[in-house]
């Protein structure tokens, strides 16, 4: 782990186990910038020194056995982005939990960490998108008692993940600083034509 953590303890979690749908193949193994997606985005969660690296993923998804990841299967398989994040809160020993999606290969980890600066251990943080209009969900820190706030929109059928950051924001557990994403960093690869050039 290449740089100093942050001031209070965190973990770290890569979101992988998307269906991929629209992209045709798993995202995860796509080549970006001569590596797979998977390996390209935990890198930037290592460097950040989270005192555990957790992997959201699929049952039988191919992704290599690292000796310092954790892999975390969805306890809700069907209940999309906010099934993954709330299965990773769940098993999280530290307080805040930095969570990544793997279609965000832009994003620097120098982002991830000026989030993390602005959390207490109760209280995560989350950046709003150009535009003022949406939040970046797979790109945030969440503190780990937001499982159950995760469970409880699943166990409703609600699951929307502004929804749930704004539950987040009003319970008090989630603030949004001013920070800006610039360059496309919060740019999605969805499809085959995003795919940079390897």
């Amino acid at each position: 782990m290449s740089e100093e953590s942050a001031h209070h303890p965190f973990g770290a979690a890569l979101l992988a186990g998307g269906r991929s749908r629209r992209m045709g193949e798993d995202k995860a193994f796509l080549s970006w910038e001569g590596r797979p997606l998977w390996e390209h985005q935990m890198e930037k969660l290592r460097a950040l020194g989270p005192q555990e690296l957790l992997l959201s993923c699929r049952s039988g998804q191919r992704i290599p056995v690292q000796p310092d990841v954790r892999p975390v299967d969805d306890q809700w398989p069907d209940a999309g982005p906010l099934g993954g994040v709330g299965s990773c809160l769940q098993v999280c020993s530290a307080p805040l939990l930095v969570v990544l999606g793997i279609d965000l290969p832009l994003l620097p980890a120098t982002f991830l960490r000026n989030l993390l600066n602005e959390c207490t251990p109760g209280c995560g943080a989350v950046a709003m998108e150009s535009g003022g209009e949406y939040y970046e969900p797979l790109a945030a820190v969440y503190p780990r008692s937001m499982g159950a706030l995760a469970e409880e929109q699943i166990a409703a059928g609600q699951l929307s993940m502004q929804a749930f950051i704004r539950r987040g924001i009003e319970a008090g557990l989630l603030r949004v600083p001013a920070l800006t994403a610039e360059g496309g960093w919060f740019t999605n690869v969805n499809a085959p034509g995003d795919i940079r050039p390897s």
